[in-house]
């Protein structure tokens, strides 16, 4: 319906991994069946369901899917230059601030999205935080190569709380 790139992915919880975005095969399967033009993925250095590590478990999604366009959803830059080590075809910011090691960062991550943008070579993708228009300059500044506007435009539950929390501040 619209000519802007499509990202899927999948929220799943499962009891061994504190990953929930994409975090198996049967979601990459699923996603891959609904055809999106690209799949994200959680790429934190975190364990992943069944005990697999992301170079693991991405060496198989690509083995078996070696044309898709996936997106590496990073908490921290280290995080970043492993995703394009490993192949990942673009970069998220999403995870910055959602990790145990990266809990409290400031959101939106406009330094990390700077870092990412001058020395990947891969698409950086600003996400996370941004809800405003001023917001989305500076991501867009950064140099990033896109940006995702999540929760400020998707969630009507959250952008009420936002707005009667500004109005009891008063």
């Amino acid at each position: 319906v619209v000519k802007l790139p499509v990202i899927g992915l999948s929220k799943v919880d499962y009891d061994d991994s504190d990953i929930y975005i994409t975090p198996t095969m049967k979601e990459i399967d699923a996603l891959v069946a609904a055809g999106p033009d690209i799949i994200a993925m959680d790429a934190t250095k975190r364990i992943r369901p069944g005990n697999k590590t992301l170079a693991e478990f991405f060496g198989e999604v690509r083995r078996k899917y070696p044309e898709q366009i996936f997106m590496a959803d990073t908490s921290c830059y280290e995080e970043g230059v492993f995703a394009e080590k490993l192949g990942f075809d673009m970069v998220g910011t999403t995870m910055s601030s959602y990790t145990e090691y990266t809990k409290g960062t400031p959101l939106p991550d406009f330094p990390l999205m700077k870092k990412y943008a001058e020395t990947l070579k891969i698409p950086v993708i600003a996400e996370g935080g941004i809800w405003t228009p001023e917001q989305l300059n500076e991501a867009l500044a950064t140099g990033v190569w896109a940006a995702v506007i999540g929760t400020a435009i998707t969630r009507p539950q959250n952008i009420t709380e936002r707005l009667v929390r500004s109005i009891e501040k008063k």
